[in-house]
């Protein structure tokens, strides 16, 4: 039986081109190995080979499609849809639902210099008609309101054949725009495209637009951050030096060198799991915060403030310029001395803890220090056991592979030329052998991956920790990204939030001389798929803790997750995004967040990391500002992949 797409045509090969099918390949290869294999299905339960064909077919032709909608996404730039070589996507005529002739955009009322945010839905037409094609001119209604859009961007959210030769795509779209009136403007939306062809040479072009709505939020006194590093480090060696990459540098000449692999068996693993970082610390105790970056390739940079908005590059001066592989790090006074100490933790090398001598910064020699880990990806700090000494957590990442041919994609391949698996090399040699024996033991899955472990230290004072009794149970072996502190059942001791990425996310109630209690489960606070951060915040002012998690949304997942039956709730759930937990009562939550009304809309946030509760515009109650994406490739070799 032929498909619906006919015979597919695919682009020339080349590198770049590779590139793009191959993340293709490796999403929907990983999907359907993931609905094909889930746990406690038996073996010739999964979906049919026809059906798994289907779901190929339809993730093809998105991804042939996702460039022709970046040339509309460019069209919008000019404030005219279509413009340019966008209308030739078009076919000779276009069925259209569009915007009201009364849709126009404002800012709202006037507010002084405080900037507000009030959103409303665009009213769309309530007739449908036919346009030729050399007289369209789409959302005319809106653009005539816009001085400029700073970006705009249409992407599909799902596709189905819809007959033989016609495909209908849900297409989602964003703008941030400057309007006329002075103020700026958010817009998000949602359409049905159409689109057709007339033999299987022939391209593919739109055939019906139907506008199905569109937010506008609108912002009156202007934005509330503006990027303002050209004023505030005025030496442009130093301004140079701050935006430079080395690491971005290498991975350009990786992608134009032509070569398969890195030449470092490290560098894969670094790029993709273990970021660079951020400190905020008044080093100098004159009452500005100081920044301190720190990188994976290169010299670490310490930003003093020097109290006029202005910052001077000063790391030698403390002895913190110190050499790449830096993941994350902590300031806080480990040693109860009164300046800050800085615990720094490390890729390819151990953890390091520097103590302030009140001048500059000396690493400790302290045998304790030799225990540290390695694979470090985040550190927080509490006083978990209320002594009057901080203690800290680890977290740690390095993921199975789907297969050990890459070890840029964890498993226990290689590491670099020593002739020896990761886990001997990064992990003491107990904890090599217990990693192995859960790797090798198969009683795990694609969304229940094993990690190194993390590892919760204990300060004994004079500034010597161990490892915390306690470890045995919250020393969890999964991929976390983040430790989030906070006493959220309102007992008086910090409680212990950990985000898993391919796991279950984790929750530890503190009990105070009894230890922690795994509650996950029971608090109703059970994230599960791709747990990249959380942040605690009473948003809703009733004196309980809320939770929101940084997960994953992924257009792909949920297209093909939604196309299988017999798939476990929380698989589904994994691909939906982030998640808001509101405290209903004292030590339970419920999920209010969702992509769809009447749910909160803060789930859609892409590839989401770190997400944070603050109040950003001073209005005394709680903002989210919710962070997004992947790396950006050289454009040289960008693919137009979709996820």
């Amino acid at each position: 039986m032929p498909s619906p797409r006919d015979k597919i045509s695919h682009p020339v090969v080349d590198r770049r081109n590779l590139l793009l099918w191959g993340a293709l390949a490796l999403v929907v290869g990983a999907l359907i190995l993931l609905v094909a294999n889930p746990p406690g299905q038996k073996k010739g339960e999964g979906p049919s080979e026809e059906l798994i064909r289907e779901v190929v077919d339809s993730e093809e032709l998105i991804l042939e499609l996702t460039p022709k909608l970046d040339q509309v996404s460019r069209s919008a730039l000019n404030l005219r849809l279509p413009s340019g070589t966008a209308r030739e996507l078009f076919a000779s005529e276009v069925t259209v639902t569009d915007l009201s002739i009364k849709a126009r955009l404002s800012s709202g009322r006037e507010t002084g210099n405080v900037s507000i945010v009030t959103g409303r839905e665009l009213e769309i037409a309530p007739e449908t008609v036919t346009i030729p094609r050399d007289e369209l001119s789409l959302w005319s209604g809106i653009f005539n309101g816009i001085d400029f859009l700073e970006h705009a961007s249409f992407r599909i959210i799902r596709g189905d054949f819809v007959g033989m030769g016609e495909f209908e795509t849900m297409v989602k779209f964003g703008a941030s725009a400057q309007l006329r009136s002075g103020g700026r403007a958010g817009l998000a939306g949602k359409l049905v495209l159409r689109w057709q062809r007339a033999s299987s040479l022939a391209p593919w072009q739109i055939t019906a637009w139907q506008t199905k709505s569109v937010l506008l939020s609108a912002s009156v006194g202007g934005a509330l951050f503006s990027d303002q590093l050209d004023s505030a480090l005025p030496d442009p060696s130093q301004r140079r030096q701050a935006r430079h990459s080395i690491h971005q540098e290498e991975l350009v000449k990786y992608y134009h060198s032509g070569k398969r692999r890195a030449k470092s068996h490290d560098f894969a693993p670094i790029a993709m799991n273990q970021k660079p970082s951020v400190a905020v610390v008044d080093i100098d105790q004159d009452g500005f915060d100081d920044i301190y970056l720190m990188v994976r390739m290169g010299r670490n940079l310490l930003l003093r403030n020097r109290g006029d908005g202005t910052f001077e590059e000063d790391a030698r001066a403390y002895e913190l310029s110190l050499e790449g592989n830096s993941t994350c790090g902590i300031f806080a006074d480990f040693d109860n001395d009164g300046d800050a100490d800085l615990l720094l933790g490390r890729s390819v090398e151990r953890c390091l803890f520097l103590e302030n001598n009140g001048s500059w910064f000396t690493e400790s020699r302290a045998p304790w220090t030799r225990e540290l880990p390695s694979l470090a990806v985040s550190i927080s700090t509490s006083d978990y056991n209320r002594d009057g000494l901080l203690d800290f957590y680890i977290c740690t990442y390095r993921p199975e592979a789907l297969g050990d041919s890459n070890p840029g994609l964890g498993g226990t391949g290689g590491s670099g030329n020593t002739g020896m698996t990761w886990p001997e090399r990064f992990l003491s040699s107990e904890d090599a052998a217990h990693y192995m024996r859960l790797h090798e033991s198969g009683d795990h899955h694609f969304l229940d991956q094993i990690g190194p472990p993390n590892s919760l230290w204990v300060n004994r004072g004079g500034g010597n920790f161990e490892r915390a009794p306690e470890n045995e149970l919250v020393g969890i072996w999964e991929n976390t990204l983040q430790a989030t502190w906070a006493d959220y059942d309102s007992d008086g001791d910090p409680d212990l939030y950990l985000a898993n990425d391919f796991a279950q996310d984790s929750l530890f109630r503190n009990e105070g001389p009894n230890g922690f209690v795994e509650v996950t489960s029971a608090s109703g606070a059970s994230t599960y798929g791709f747990g990249m951060g959380a942040s605690f915040g009473d948003y809703d002012g009733d004196g309980l803790q809320d939770l929101y998690v940084s997960n994953m949304y992924s257009k792909a997942g949920r297209r093909i997750l939604a196309q299988f039956s017999g798939i476990g709730d929380d698989y589904v759930k994994s691909a939906e995004g982030n998640v808001l937990y509101r405290q209903k009562f004292p030590g339970q939550f419920e999920q209010v967040s969702s992509l769809e009304p009447p749910g909160l809309p803060v789930a859609e946030a892409g590839w989401s990391w770190g997400g944070q509760f603050a109040d950003f515009d001073n209005d005394g109650d709680l903002d989210i500002y919710a962070l997004s994406g992947y790396f950006t490739a050289p454009w040289e070799v960008a693919s137009e992949v979709d996820l």
